[in-house]
Parts: structure tokens; C-alpha cells; sequence
């Protein structure tokens, strides 16, 4: 008694090189995209723990593009405008005023101090260095011995270093009353950063870690849609 087992090979044949052609590209496209989009959304969570002052243009700052059938690449990069000052925090290097940020004519790097007005994220809100420019205009413009309870407060801007060693010069909040003075902002000459970021090194584990995964997952679920 026997029982025999044999398969058109023609039609085999026919069938795996169709499934190689179209569904074997789309299983690795797919595994290659959703593992970009793991080290995107990996980083991005990371970030608040890089940077105590961050906001949600830095925290997404990562990006991504897919791959696919005819391109079996994705990318995980840092958006233009991101990496203009992320670049230091990834390489290190000294920045020069205007040298990534948004006003390339600037002829300090501002930064804000402990009695600053800021975000949530600790960044210092849109306009606030250009409206203490104004302000401090309109204050030294007014004339002396000028009363009134609105006028307490007055904002001076210092160039170069500030008196009585209170270090580099910026905008500084004057209690009239009591004579006090309190820094609002600091500028610097340059900045001198150190590599924390770790962006090549953080993405290239995680898609080491994922890759072959993700990519069997996705192989297996084209297998199950040519069964269905």
C-alpha cells in the first residue's frame, strides 16, 4: 500500500516567483518602515531626558521616510530646522552668535535666567528677547524721576559684561523702589557644547535590536493574507 505526493513544479515555480516579485519587496518595505518609526518614536520620548529644556519642536524633531517596494530604504533623520542646533548637541563644537538660531544677524547668544518668564518645557516664549528690547527702549527713554505705581519696574539691557561682577551682559529686571536688580536674560559671545544627544548611536541600536523582528512579522503577515 502506498500513497504518492508529488506538486506541479511548473506551477510552484510560477507561484514563488510571483511572490517574490510583488510580496517579498512589500514584507520588507513594511518591516523597514514600522522599525524607522520605532527609533522615531523611541528618540522622541527620549529627548525630555537628553534636554531639561525642551519643547515639542524639539521633542519632534525626528523624522522619518518609508520605504518601499522600489526603494528598500527608510530613513530615520533630524528635520532641518532641528538640526541647526541639535548638530552641537550631537557632535559638540562651540556656536558662534547666529550660527543656528533663527536670527542669523544676531550678535549674542541669548540665554534665559532664573527669573525669566518661561514655557512650560523651560524654553523662553516666542518674542519675549525682541519685547524686552522694546521695553528697555521705552524705559531709558523716559524721562528721570517719573512716579507712578506702573512704573516700579523698569528693564535695562547691558552689552558687553554686566557691574559689579554679575558676569556677561543682557536684560536685567530694576525694582525702582528697592534698587534691586534681577537678571532676566544673558548673552554670550559663544557657546561651547559637549556631545549629549547620542542620536546615531541610540537609532542604530534600536534598529539592530528591532529590524529582523519586525521584518519576520511582516513576512508573516503576508503569508497569512495569501491564506485568507
Amino acid at each position: 500500500m502506498a500513497y504518492s505526493i508529488f506538486i506541479d513544479t511548473k506551477q510552484t515555480e510560477k507561484m514563488l516567483r510571483k511572490l517574490a516579485k510583488n510580496q517579498v519587496p512589500f514584507a520588507v518595505a513594511k518591516g523597514l518602515t514600522i522599525t524607522a518609526a520605532g527609533a522615531r518614536d523611541m528618540m522622541k520620548q527620549d529627548i525630555p531626558n537628553i534636554f531639561d529644556n525642551n519643547n515639542a519642536f524639539t521633542r519632534n524633531a525626528v523624522g522619518i521616510s518609508p520605504a518601499n517596494k522600489l526603494d528598500l530604504i527608510a530613513r530615520v533623520f533630524v528635520k532641518d530646522q532641528q538640526a541647526e542646533y541639535l548638530g552641537f548637541e550631537e557632535f559638540g563644537g562651540s556656536r558662534s552668535p547666529g550660527e543656528g538660531a533663527k536670527n542669523s544677524n544676531a550678535k549674542a547668544i541669548p540665554l534665559g535666567g532664573k527669573d525669566a518668564r518661561k514655557k512650560a518645557g523651560g524654553t523662553l516664549p516666542r518674542n519675549y528677547i525682541k519685547n524686552l528690547a522694546a521695553r528697555a527702549k521705552a524705559d531709558k527713554a523716559r524721562p528721570k524721576g517719573t512716579k507712578g505705581k506702573k512704573l516700579r519696574f523698569s528693564i535695562v539691557k547691558i552689552s558687553g559684561k554686566a557691574p559689579n561682577g554679575m558676569g556677561a551682559g543682557g536684560f536685567f529686571k530694576r525694582d525702582r523702589k528697592y534698587g534691586t536688580i534681577k537678571r532676566l536674560v544673558e548673552f554670550f559671545d559663544e557657546a561651547t557644547y559637549k556631545p549629549k544627544f547620542g542620536f546615531l548611536n541610540k537609532v542604530s541600536d534600536n534598529i539592530q535590536q528591532e529590524l529582523s523582528k519586525n521584518i519576520e512579522e511582516a513576512f508573516n503577515d503576508v503569508l497569512r493574507d495569501l491564506n485568507k
